[in-house]
């Protein structure tokens, strides 16, 4: 029999890093001026019938500006490896973009589909902040998506009273940004 998984419902924080705004998704201090950096962690639960069949967790970073001369940053994704796992039925996409000051346009570069790195329960991507194709001079305001998919352990259903813990840790140089999110599927749903 087909099933058909169907989108329920999209939790979703923006916080502007080093913000002091309450957060639903938690915060920790950082390094890096709110106003350069803004990142933002969605979850999507995909449920078929009454049980979490995917969690979907999409990490966007934005520069208001141009980084310094570093080529990319690493982002670490961690997660309970007791309620989620990255198999072989995962997926995982990253995207890089930078805007040419030249023609106002953004162009995006270095497509990933398979992680840096992948652990139990953690992944790590890079975040690329230069376009090599592009003079350096002529760019700004480098950003990007990863879309990461991430299986139940065992399976979770809709009105489960358990919670997952997740944190993103953006490093840039010797400086970096940690964001924690909670998974609830009774409450996010």
């Amino acid at each position: 029999m087909k099933k058909t998984a169907r989108l329920l419902s999209v939790f979703s924080c923006l916080c502007l890093v080093g913000g002091t705004a309450a957060c639903a998704a938690g915060y920790q201090g950082t390094d890096i001026p709110k106003s350069q950096l803004e990142l933002t962690i969605t979850q999507v639960p995909v449920v078929s019938d009454s049980e979490i069949a995917q969690l979907l967790l999409v990490i966007d970073y934005y520069w208001n500006i141009t980084p310094g001369s570093l080529s990319s940053d690493l982002v670490t994704v961690n997660w309970d490896p007791a309620c989620f796992t990255f198999d072989d039925s995962s997926e995982y996409k990253v995207t890089n973009m930078v805007y040419n000051v030249s023609d106002r346009m953004y162009y995006p570069f270095n497509y990933q589909s398979t992680p840096k790195r992948a652990g139990i329960g953690s992944l790590s991507f890079e975040a690329g902040l230069r376009n090599p194709r592009i003079s350096p001079k002529v760019t700004s305001r480098p950003n990007g998506s990863a879309f990461i998919y991430l299986v139940p352990r065992t399976p979770i259903y809709t009105d489960d009273p358990i919670t997952c813990n997740f944190s993103v840790v953006y490093k840039h140089g010797s400086r970096e940004e940690t964001k924690t999110i909670t998974f609830t599927p009774g409450t996010d749903l």
